[in-house]
């Protein structure tokens, strides 16, 4: 019979085994001729750890030069600019360039916000129109269904008025004992 090979899955690696050095008594235990059994097991895993240490290593040098370095280099020009403004401008001249700044910052959210208010605008109008279209459609729907309640009503009274007025005759039986119940 050839060899059953299968896989055993460690973090990040797979090692292939020969599975017929597995004992076929059904337990999990290795035979010690296998080559990932004991203190091989064991060194794979502090292998194993040695690498998860130092890809989070990696890790934390890869964030602190990609994310925190711009950052900070972004702050250190922002304060850079803002004691250049203050050395080089009065305060007057400070005034007007924020106020420039403001209107920058402030007329592309109107341009922005104004799509949705005139698509609400457009909106609310159409309704207007649409419920000018459909008023007496909805009207004339409504004494429909009004009549039909009516009509509905009268023949439910007509149809149940004989059995309430047997009912009624037979009232007397009923001190003799529960009859038609």
């Amino acid at each position: 019979m050839g060899a059953r090979l299968g896989y055993v899955y460690l973090p990040r690696t797979s090692y292939r085994i020969n599975t017929n050095t597995l004992p076929s008594n059904g337990s999990n235990a290795f035979k010690p001729n296998n080559p990932l059994s004991g203190a091989s097991v064991g060194a794979l895993t502090a292998a194993s750890e040695k690498r998860s240490q130092s890809a989070r290593l990696q890790h934390r040098r890869d964030v602190q030069r990609r994310i925190v370095l711009p950052v900070v280099i972004g702050a250190i020009v922002a304060i850079i600019f803002l004691l250049a403004l203050a050395i080089l401008f009065s305060g007057r001249q400070i005034g007007i360039i924020a106020s420039f700044s403001a209107v920058i910052l402030i007329v592309p959210m109107v341009l922005l916000c104004m799509i949705p208010y005139a698509l609400l605008i457009v909106g609310v109008a159409g309704m207007g129109r649409v419920h000018q279209i459909t008023e007496k459609a909805l009207i004339r729907g409504q004494r429909m269904s009004r009549s039909i309640h009516v009509g509905a009503v009268r023949v439910s009274k007509a149809s149940t008025r004989p059995f309430i007025a047997a009912q009624k005759r037979l009232a007397w039986l009923d001190r003799f004992g529960r009859f038609g119940r």
